[in-house]
């Protein structure tokens, strides 16, 4: 699986924000087939460039291998679904696919953008739904 330039993201004009209470699937391709017929938050305009933003900045560490996300986004142009990741604090790991092909980006899950990208993403789907303990 290649490594992926998360600060090369395309811009999307809609991105989904789908809760995955920490799917355990092993391998990418079985964790998008589960998750991508989940009922998702649909965002655009502010949020959806705040979020972008927030991903594109995001540090490159060293991953961990436990992989149980609690969240996943999938990002679109003109309603075309061209990159979705699933994204895991505790083993600073996002996994998915781009433009069909899969990847893994090792970013620092306790960097202050990766925080913020959490928090942003709990106050659009709320705390019930994304508890602060999936990062601790």
């Amino acid at each position: 699986m290649a490594d992926f330039a998360i600060a090369d993201l395309p811009s999307s004009t809609a991105i989904d924000i789908v809760i995955l209470s920490n799917s355990t699937a092993k391998r990418v391709t079985q964790e998008m087939d589960d998750w991508m017929s989940k009922r998702s938050t649909r965002i655009e305009g502010e949020d959806l460039v705040v979020i972008e933003g927030l991903c594109r900045k995001l540090p490159l560490a060293e991953s961990m291998r436990c992989h149980t996300p609690p969240v996943g986004l999938r990002f679109y142009r003109d309603n075309q679904l061209f990159c979705a990741f699933s994204i895991c604090w505790a083993c600073n790991n996002a996994l998915g696919e781009f433009d069909g092909k899969p990847f893994v980006i090792r970013f620092d899950g306790k960097s202050p953008e990766a925080i913020a990208l959490f928090s942003h993403l709990q106050g659009i789907v709320g705390a019930d739904k994304l508890q602060a303990a999936e990062i601790e």
